[in-house]
């Protein structure tokens, strides 16, 4: 991972993170819903 444009990029870099969580919780649930069924 690039980290050369730092002053351009950490605010995308983290909307992107906060994204990717956001998913990762959706899946997690995903996940328990279909192995509860």
């Amino acid at each position: 991972v690039a980290k050369e444009h730092s002053t351009e990029g950490d605010s995308h870099s983290v909307e992107t993170s906060n994204k990717l969580a956001q998913i990762e919780e959706k899946i997690k649930n995903i996940i328990r819903l279909a192995e509860e069924f």
